[in-house]
């Protein structure tokens, strides 16, 4: 499984065209503490329908729930906005204290590996690229289990 983090950063937008057409999955973040990451989504959403395959993988993140009282952006708007734009999926979590981040990835890796079940697709090469805000701090959370779920999921069923 390879997973990209483009941060969002507008220097990499030529650059992250090419990852949509690989991509199995595409995680969509927001900072539900920053109205202007979710006033973004709209045109994170047009490059995804431009550029990527129609059988994408499309998730909704609200990350920074920790921020509790700098929240800018209500669950409830986000989980609408999930819905209007047919994302497959929609959570928040925070990268701070871990809330959500295996469900998150667990998510990805289920729904990606049922999907080749289906398809008989054995050793495809999977390609999840996480757009907007930066999700390093994920990586480094995520537990024993997932990542042996991953392992064992991955290359054998």
């Amino acid at each position: 499984m390879q997973i990209w983090d483009t941060a969002g950063q507008e220097r990499f937008r030529s650059i992250t065209q090419s990852y949509y057409r690989s991509a199995h999955a595409i995680v969509l973040v927001y900072d539900v503490a920053c109205q202007p990451s979710f006033d973004c989504l709209p045109e994170w959403l047009a490059e995804i329908e431009s550029y990527a395959n129609r059988k994408v993988l499309k998730i909704l993140v609200g990350n920074k729930v920790d921020k509790g009282d700098e929240r800018e952006v209500p669950e409830r708007i986000g989980q609408d906005f999930s819905e209007v734009n047919g994302f497959d999926y929609f959570l928040e979590t925070s990268a701070l204290d871990a809330t959500n981040v295996d469900n998150l990835f667990e998510h990805v890796a289920r729904r990606l590996t049922d999907d080749m079940k289906a398809t008989d697709q054995r050793y495809l090469y999977l390609h999840i690229t996480l757009f907007p805000l930066s999700f390093r701090l994920f990586l480094r959370f995520l537990s024993e289990s997932l990542q042996r779920f991953l392992t064992y999921n991955m290359w054998r069923f």
